[in-house]
């Protein structure tokens, strides 16, 4: 017998029976390390007897006329905290990319968390830990392009 019991070249059972599967246990996972509340702001509506303003609670709306809403991460998103809450690990992850309809569900979990740490480069000043992780997991790169020319922009001229 094989370690852990299995016979001899019998796979192991799936770890997500399908892609819903696992976008479901993804879910579950961002759902249990946000907090989303409504944004609310507070408007005169007119003068009270003894003449000062009356304030009322109204929903905060962006130009499309839509509620806002601002959702706050309880801890950071990660890759490995994900893995973690969905029970696997990072490697078996990414062989499920290679399966029928689990890359999509893998690389939109990927660009929420992607999407977290480009947004926290505008929020903080200590940047070189996220900088670190979008090179490292996301394919970010720093990237510079150089041109020589000669003379006003023309070719370069070689005299040998």
């Amino acid at each position: 017998m094989a370690r852990g019991g299995a016979r001899p070249g019998a796979g192991a059972k799936p770890k997500f029976s399908s892609p819903e599967d696992m976008q479901a246990k993804i879910q579950h996972y961002f759902d249990s390390i946000t907090i989303t509340e409504p944004v609310y702001d507070y408007v005169v509506t007119g003068k009270d007897k003894k003449g000062k303003n009356v304030m009322e609670k109204v929903p905060k709306l962006n130009n499309a006329g839509e509620q806002i809403y601002k959702t706050s991460y309880i801890e950071t998103p990660g890759i490995i905290a994900m893995c973690r809450h969905i029970g696997t690990q990072r490697e078996t992850l990414n062989q499920y990319k290679r399966k029928e309809g689990f890359k999509e569900v893998i690389e939109s979990a990927k660009e929420r968390i992607e999407q977290y740490l480009e947004e926290q480069l505008y929020r903080n000043t200590q940047v070189t830990g996220i900088i670190f992780n979008l090179k490292n997991n996301f394919g970010w790169k720093d990237q510079q392009h150089l041109e020589h020319t000669g003379a006003n922009g023309g070719p370069i001229v070689v005299k040998l």
